[in-house]
């Protein structure tokens, strides 16, 4: 059975544009489900802020280079926040949001989890968020061949027709 799903708009600073997917039965994007389940966790609630910090810095000052997000398989489009620990002050801790670098300056926002395992497909709690962070990467990915998504004139943010729908 296909699920449809849109690219939303998140949030544009000065050098990223973030985007998260929409699937047309549900009222909140991946990455605000994602917000919305650990901000009211006290156990993780820290380490989300610290990501939500991450999220801007990213944004505001250094842009998306791919240095800054974990590589979780060797065959993964789909990337993690936050960054590896060579960046971090201190511990990295647990939660993992993944995500899709387009380029340094775009963005897309998937949901993540509290990771138990080292590898992201063998933890209960991370797997199906990075199967579907993958799956929805490989259908943005073959959007641009299509070119039902492109890159602005300035190569610096992604358009597509009012109405376009992922297929998954």
């Amino acid at each position: 059975m296909s699920r449809f799903a849109t690219i939303k708009h998140i949030n544009t600073f000065k050098k990223v544009h973030y985007y998260s997917i929409l699937f047309e039965d549900e009222e909140d994007s991946l990455f605000e489900q994602f917000i919305n389940k650990y901000i009211e966790d006290e156990g993780t609630k820290e380490e989300l802020v610290e990501m939500v910090e991450w999220i801007r810095k990213i944004g505001d000052e250094i842009g998306a280079k791919t240095k800054y997000f974990r590589h979780e398989g060797a065959t993964s489009d789909a990337k993690a926040l936050p960054p590896p620990a060579r960046f971090i002050e201190g511990a990295a801790g647990s939660l993992r949001l993944y995500c899709l670098v387009l380029s340094e300056q775009v963005v897309v926002l998937y949901n993540g989890g509290v990771k138990t395992k080292n590898k992201a497909q063998d933890c209960p709690n991370v797997s199906s968020h990075f199967r579907l962070a993958n799956k929805i990467s490989k259908v943005i990915t073959q959007s641009f061949i299509e070119k039902e998504i492109r890159w602005n004139e300035e190569d610096t943010d992604i358009t597509f027709d009012d109405g376009f729908e992922l297929v998954l």
